[in-house]
C-alpha cells in the first residue's frame, strides 16, 4: 500500500515532531509540479498545476508515486 509517507516527492520532515516521529495529524507538501510543454496559445497568466498539502497516510493509488529510497 503506497502512501505519501513512502513517496520521494512528499516532504516527510514537515510531518515529524521534535522527537522525529511522523504525526498522522500533520500535513506535508507534495512537491509534484506539472512539467509538460504547453502550446503558445496558452496565455502567460495561467499558472502551472501544482500539488498541495496531504497527510502522510493519504495518497493511496497516486499515479505520480515515486518510491522513497532509504
Amino acid at each position: 500500500m503506497a502512501t505519501c509517507r513512502e513517496c520521494k516527492l512528499f516532504d516527510l520532515d514537515a510531518c515529524k515532531d521534535k522527537a522525529g516521529r511522523v504525526r498522522k495529524d500533520r500535513a506535508g507538501k507534495c512537491n509534484w509540479v506539472s512539467k509538460e510543454q504547453w502550446p503558445l496559445s496558452v496565455d502567460t497568466y495561467t499558472a502551472r498545476l501544482c500539488a498541495t498539502y496531504m497527510r502522510p497516510d493519504e495518497g493511496f493509488g497516486c499515479p505520480c508515486f515515486i518510491r522513497r529510497e532509504a
